[in-house]
């Protein structure tokens, strides 16, 4: 009978712990409806999303200019411009801003076949400069035009 006893004794002390009440059950279904409305009603606090909201805007806004920055045509820049090569040699061959202007005249009123040659064109050959100044009878001043063709190398007769 003592085994039987001491049988019986295992037996419940090892059943009590898993045999609970309705205490012990776990949460009611009160309880459970209770948790579920607090974590899905519950309100979202906007100030936790708003980094994250930023953050993809900014990523968004990254991604967007850098594929225009992809699509855009790769313009030279040029390097032929008349401007800056007419200074340059301005100021090797030393002429006056009135020597200048008339040869900017003589430029615009030369009559060619082809394009119109530029100050630059009459100040590099003066060939070309000798015979525009004795073709052309236009009304320019004749001393800075001989000056302009002394300093350019021309040898000038005098009339």
């Amino acid at each position: 009978m003592h085994s039987r006893n001491l049988g019986l004794t295992l037996l419940l002390a090892l059943a009590v712990p898993f045999a609970g009440g309705a205490g012990a059950a776990g949460p009611s279904q009160e309880d459970v409806f209770r948790s579920i409305q607090d974590s899905v009603g519950g309100n979202t606090d906007a100030p936790d999303l708003l980094p994250y909201v930023a953050g993809a805007v900014g990523l968004l806004l990254l991604v967007v200019i850098v594929s225009q920055r992809r699509k855009r045509v790769v313009t030279t820049k040029s390097l032929n411009h008349q401007g800056k090569l007419l200074r340059e040699i301005v100021k090797s061959v030393p002429i006056r801003g009135r020597e200048m202007k008339q040869l900017k005249i003589v430029a615009e009123n030369t009559e060619t076949d082809g394009p119109q040659p530029s100050p630059l064109t009459l100040l590099l050959c003066p060939s070309v400069m000798a015979r525009t100044i004795q073709r052309q009878r236009m009304k320019v001043d004749r001393r800075a035009l001989m000056s302009i063709a002394r300093k350019a190398g021309l040898q000038v007769a005098k009339k």
